[in-house]
């Protein structure tokens, strides 16, 4: 939030048993270049591994250049070009690692 407006969203979707689709990541235009972009993404990252997903993938339009730009910074690379209503778009894939660390079983102090 800033100044009491959200200025980023997103959300997962499900996209098969080990693949996950980042949606509508969108980030308010005066608040752009900020930096809410790529946390918004390396949170919705996070949430994917904590549920065990293997990969991310994700469209996104292909003359967005600064987005393109922080989707590659986070490891994603294109996989396809496609044209949806007259605008071209370009695919991108993440392969994550879903590995996750297993927590320390908490002892009872009054043990």
């Amino acid at each position: 939030m800033l100044d009491g407006s959200i200025v980023a969203t997103g959300g997962l979707k499900l996209e098969g048993e080990k693949t996950v689709r980042v949606t509508r990541l969108s980030v308010a235009p005066n608040a752009r270049g900020s930096g809410y972009g790529t946390a918004m993404l390396e949170m919705l990252l996070r949430e994917a591994r904590g549920r065990g997903f293997a990969r991310a993938v994700l469209e996104t339009g292909e003359d967005w250049h600064s987005a393109i730009a922080m989707y590659e910074r986070a490891g994603f690379s294109s996989v396809a070009s496609s044209y949806t209503d007259s605008v071209k778009s370009l695919d991108l894939f993440l392969r994550i690692n879903c590995v996750q660390q297993r927590r320390k079983p908490v002892s009872d102090p009054a043990r």
